[in-house]
């Protein structure tokens, strides 16, 4: 016999093995029947035990809504009208927001700010303390500017807040 037939026979007996062809079983391996799902372990259940703290000194309950765990806010697009407005003229600001509250009937004290930016300085024009149901709802504002304000673009930013969770929305008006 060739010795080269004999080395290349061998390496076929090592390599064979090794890449699983010889294995009648292979296809089993890597088939899976998606037709029956694998069972789940059971998952462990701790035993729950008594506390030794009588019912008065648990933690009492928040009062609902305010400053409540799981509250948030978020708003809309603020609009203007009229976009142009003379010195001493009114524009109306509108922007919703919507209240979230994991109990649906809880209230929400709310505070809507409409502040006047002029010179990077801000001008306070409108603050009211409403209470909200959780829900959408429309802070709008009609505002008097001043008749001193001279022509130029201004912004407006309108602020919604709940005491711990501030958000705000500018929008743009121009004085001719």
């Amino acid at each position: 016999m060739n010795a080269s037939f004999v080395y290349r026979l061998a390496l076929a007996f090592v390599l064979v093995p090794l890449g699983g062809c010889a294995d009648p079983n292979i296809r089993d391996r890597w088939v899976r029947d998606y037709r029956v799902p694998p069972e789940r372990a059971p998952t462990p259940v701790a035993p729950v035990r008594p506390t030794d703290r009588p019912a008065d000194t648990v933690r009492p309950e928040p009062k609902p809504g305010y400053g409540a765990r799981g509250t948030s806010l978020e708003v809309g697009r603020s609009t203007i009208s009229p976009r142009n407005v003379s010195p001493g003229g009114s524009i109306v600001m509108s922007m919703p927001y919507t209240v979230l509250t994991t109990n649906a009937g809880a209230t929400v004290k709310i505070t809507e700010t409409h502040t006047l930016v002029i010179d990077n300085e801000p001008i306070e024009l409108r603050r009211q303390e409403v209470v909200r149901r959780h829900g959408t709802h429309t802070a709008t504002a009609k505002v008097t500017l001043p008749s001193t304000l001279s022509a130029g673009n201004y912004t407006l930013v309108a602020t919604i807040s709940d005491g711990k969770i501030n958000k705000s929305e500018k929008a743009s008006f121009a004085v001719k």
